[in-house]
């Protein structure tokens, strides 16, 4: 039986709690309630996608806010915010590399009959929906576009 990644998070939230690893704990509460957030707004259970875009925004997030601690010189709290940001990306699938993109690309191309750039939102949206959330969004764009130009 496959585990949701929300279950997921709720198992590593109780060890982290039993086991007395605070820093992971913090994260994990902070992963827990912005999904519980978006549970209530959605009015739904989240699925395994949705806790996926919403775990991407926590990188987001995280990355952004090391760049401002580097900037005030805060060592402390950008390496805290390293671990937070490690053990969020732990629970996200593995990215593709460029070359499985590229491949995924063809495929697409091949199978929606692409004659025109102006059929790129199609691609774009038809790979990602395959990918299920392991693909860089803006690298798709970047690697559609490039393929586009031999059109």
């Amino acid at each position: 039986m496959n585990i949701s990644l929300k279950d997921r998070i709720m198992a590593d939230m109780k060890s982290a709690m039993k086991n007395k690893k605070i820093s992971e704990l913090q994260a994990l509460k902070l992963v827990y309630a912005e999904c519980k957030n978006k549970e209530i707004e959605l009015k739904t259970d989240l699925n395994d996608a949705q806790m996926i875009a919403l775990l991407k925004k926590q990188v987001k997030q995280y990355e952004e806010s090391i760049g401002q601690y580097e900037k005030g010189g805060r060592a402390d709290s950008v390496r805290e915010q390293k671990e937070r940001l490690a053990l969020i990306k732990s629970y996200l699938p593995k990215p593709l590399s460029d070359e499985e993109l590229k491949t995924l690309i063809e495929e697409t191309i091949d199978t929606l009959e692409v004659t025109s750039v102006k059929q790129m939102g199609s691609i774009i949206k038809t790979v990602q929906s395959r990918t299920a959330g392991s693909a860089d969004n803006q690298r798709l764009v970047e690697l559609v576009k490039e393929r586009l130009k031999t059109i």
